[in-house]
């Protein structure tokens, strides 16, 4: 009996099974991804605090992509690490000593230093003692990280708006656990989405160090003292984001001797209004003056 054809057939359905385990996998793996992107950057836009940005950035990377990971920021010529996490506790001392110490200069040979210059991601399947000493030049730091191990490094740079505002530095200490393409994949999209969470942040925060410098030059520093008033204040911005808005008010002594106060609104909100209100401020009193 000729069963050549009946064989056939079982041997194309058998492929045709392990042709849709391997898609179906793939398809599950690709899932797996697209939710670990998505809840990382649902956490990291939780917060306008560029430090705490990073922070949970590390945290989620290290137990996924690395051993143990280093988030810096660029700041002029110089990267700042300002978060790290290791997956295992019993290092997790060591790698926060890290944090605000060793930065890198961009002009040198680190890894970080040429992912900022080249804007690209640098990948170092075996890492040798100069690269090592390159970013760590200090004994104390060279120490510790050799204590953790180093063995493969993947250094990708934060770009946001062709900007680089950072850098990601996913570390492996076993030799044998290498960076493999769809790891690296992963941790390119990571980098990208975290570059923008970084970058609205920072910009946050110098927008909040700008509204505050402001608010405190356009109020009154303090209020006299007098005999026969006792005078309170009290200023609450009801705005958010920038937390200035229009809203003045000023008490200041005439050369008569009497007292004037004064409670106005310059029009808008924001930066803007704020920057008007002091003007209608310095106003108000020189009209004050002049009677």
């Amino acid at each position: 009996t000729d069963i050549s054809e009946s064989r056939q057939f079982e041997q194309e359905r058998a492929e045709l099974r392990e042709a849709s385990r391997h898609a179906r996998s793939i398809a599950d793996v690709a899932r797996a991804r697209l939710a670990f992107i998505a809840e990382v950057s649902s956490d990291i836009t939780m917060t306008l605090d560029p430090v705490e940005v990073c922070r949970r950035l590390a945290a989620h990377a290290v137990g996924r992509l690395a051993d143990w990971v280093s988030v810096y920021v660029l700041d002029g010529d110089q990267c700042h690490r300002i978060a790290a996490a290791h997956r295992d506790p019993r290092w997790a001392q060591a790698v926060s000593e890290l944090v605000g110490n060793y930065p890198i200069d961009v002009s040198s040979d680190a890894m970080v230093a040429r992912a900022v210059r080249t804007k690209t991601a640098v990948l170092e399947q075996h890492m040798h003692e100069k690269q090592v000493n390159d970013t760590y030049p200090d004994p104390g730091g060279r120490a510790v990280v050799e204590g953790m191990g180093v063995s493969s490094a993947f250094v990708i740079p934060m770009i946001a708006r062709n900007e680089v505002v950072g850098v990601m530095a996913f570390i492996r200490s076993d030799p044998e656990n290498e960076f493999e393409p769809d790891e690296l994949q992963l941790a390119a999209t990571l980098a990208s989405r975290a570059a923008l969470a970084v970058q609205n942040a920072q910009l946050y925060a110098r927008q909040t160090t700008v509204a505050q410098a402001l608010q405190q030059a356009v109020l009154p520093e303090a209020l006299p003292i007098l005999d026969t008033v006792k005078l309170v204040a009290r200023y609450e911005p009801a705005l958010d984001g920038a937390g200035v808005g229009g809203d003045f008010y000023d008490v200041f002594r005439l050369p008569t001797g009497r007292v004037a106060l004064a409670v106005g609104d310059a029009a808008g909100h924001g930066l803007q209004a704020g920057a008007l209100m002091g003007q209608l401020r310095n106003a108000l009193r020189a009209y004050a003056v002049q009677e």
